[in-house]
């Protein structure tokens, strides 16, 4: 992941929102997470950043993520979209992957692998000269 990349959470469970928050503000990263899944595409489609990472709460139960991610996809297919949700939800998981979710993740290691992205995000600091 380059220091040229934009993430935005689509997220409406307000546990997952603090967690990322949580995890971004420690890393001092700004990744900003939305309740409604089409105010973060249009952060994605404004941003000019090279690489762009769309994470997605697949459980939601204010939208179809499905269908958010098959929809971004057709638009952008070079987003990268990340999304989690219950391991043994089967079904989802095929759904989402026939979607095109790049990344479909547990919710039980969402948080250490969000921590990993955050890391990746964080500016590296000057050299000295």
């Amino acid at each position: 992941m380059s220091n040229d990349s934009f993430v935005v959470a689509a997220i409406d469970d307000l546990m997952f929102q603090s967690k990322v928050r949580t995890i971004a503000e420690a890393r001092g990263v700004d990744v900003p997470v939305r309740i409604r899944p089409e105010q973060a595409v249009q952060e994605l489609e404004q941003s000019d950043a090279q690489e762009k990472i769309f994470v997605v709460d697949l459980e939601a139960s204010g939208f179809d993520a499905v269908e958010v991610v098959r929809s971004l996809k057709q638009k952008h297919p070079g987003i990268r979209v990340v999304g989690f949700c219950h391991h043994t939800d089967t079904d989802l998981v095929r759904r989402s992957k026939n979607a095109r979710v790049d990344v479909v993740i547990a919710r039980s290691g969402f948080e250490q692998l969000f921590a990993k992205m955050a890391d990746a995000l964080r500016k590296e600091p000057p050299h000295a000269s």
